[in-house]
């Protein structure tokens, strides 16, 4: 087996690893604080390691300058597609969080649930003040005083159709 097809293949996986290590480190580095820089920077990162592998192994064989250039491109456009798959997995919670919090202030149809309700619903009160805040910034929900309700109806339609996708991927018995 030519060793060439292999650095090709293990190029991409190689700087999704990176990619990870990367983003721990420098989430560490930064003490948790600024983790959108710490996911590009890291992201960056992991798809450099990847095209620097690939062109290493474009280098051995004696291949036309297009086939270089289409596999290039392919490597490229895997690494960037595990890049994303990547900080699509770092965001689950925080995106699953803020939609739950969406919808119970939706299923309250008009009224005001106090910050003291939604805090005991939830662990990790830390985490939710967090959210409250940034749905609060985005002009998702307002405050009166110490009761949230929703201010705009955006993100309800992305959780409707989420509900809609996992009921149809993952019907219930």
């Amino acid at each position: 087996m030519d060793i060439i097809p292999l650095y090709l293949l293990v190029a991409p996986l190689t700087g999704l690893i990176c990619n990870a290590v990367a983003q721990m480190l420098l989430s560490h580095a930064l003490h948790g604080r600024r983790l959108g820089l710490s996911i590009t920077l890291s992201a960056l990162c992991g798809i450099g390691v990847a095209m620097a592998l690939t062109f290493i192994a474009l280098g051995f064989p004696m291949l036309p300058a297009t086939e270089k250039a289409a596999l290039m491109a392919m490597n490229l456009i895997i690494a960037f597609a595990l890049a994303f798959c990547y900080w699509a997995f770092l965001n689950l919670n925080i995106t699953s969080l803020r939609i739950r919090l969406l919808k119970e202030l939706l299923r309250a149809e008009g009224r005001a649930l106090p910050r003291s309700q939604l805090l005991s619903t939830y662990q990790g009160t830390e985490v939710l003040e967090r959210r409250l805040a940034r749905l609060q910034a985005m002009g998702q929900i307002k405050d009166q005083d110490g009761s949230y309700r929703m201010a705009n109806r955006k993100l309800i339609w992305l959780a409707r159709a989420v509900d809609a996708a996992r009921k149809i991927i993952l019907p219930k018995k």
